[in-house]
Formats: C-alpha cells, sequence, structure tokens
C-alpha cells in the first residue's frame, strides 16, 4: 500500500516540480535575452536610418519603440520591463546617434 502512495505522489510531484520549473525559466528568460537583444538593435542602427526603418528593425527583433518627442526614442525590450535601453537621437527625422544603456 506504500508503494502504491508513493507512486501516486510521484505521478503528482514530478509534473508539478517541472511545471515549476518552467515558469521559472519562463520569468527569468527575459532579463537573460533582453541585454542581448537591445544591445544588437542599438549597435545595428545606423546614422542616417529613418524612423521607419528603425519601426521595421524593432519589429524583426520584438523591439519596443517608445517616441519621447520628435527627438529622442528609447527602444526596449518589453519582456525586460524596460530595463535595458537603448536611446535613439534624431534629427530630422534621421539618426544621429544610438547609446546602449543597462539601468
Amino acid at each position: 500500500m506504500e508503494f502504491e502512495n508513493l507512486k501516486t505522489i510521484k505521478r503528482i510531484v514530478i509534473p508539478l516540480l517541472f511545471a515549476l520549473l518552467l515558469l521559472i525559466a519562463f520569468l527569468i528568460r527575459p532579463f537573460i535575452s533582453g541585454p542581448t537583444m537591445v544591445e544588437g538593435f542599438c549597435s545595428k542602427t545606423k546614422t542616417g536610418e529613418t524612423i521607419q526603418m528603425l519601426r521595421n528593425n524593432a519589429d524583426e527583433t520584438g523591439i519596443s519603440l517608445e517616441f519621447r518627442d520628435n527627438r529622442n526614442i528609447t527602444a526596449h525590450y518589453p519582456g525586460a520591463m524596460g530595463r535595458f535601453q537603448c536611446h535613439i537621437q534624431l534629427e530630422k527625422g534621421e539618426v544621429i546617434s544610438a547609446e546602449y544603456r543597462a539601468d
């Protein structure tokens, strides 16, 4: 009888532990991949790119663009809650600088 109870407990506990590990991995992943994604996006952003080119690159990489005003854009990975950012400055609708920051 004890052996059957142990089997039942294992059938319940093992999937729950596996689900818990998946949940932890899902919650931690943005903080592991976020800096690489944002830094890569920032380094690929070249002087002279238009806003439309930035939007296309952001859509391809999963980066969000937040327009602060007509001269400043903040790019970030939403899963990392804005911790890793690329600050982009514009002049006449074109990029003049892009700087990566981790807050």
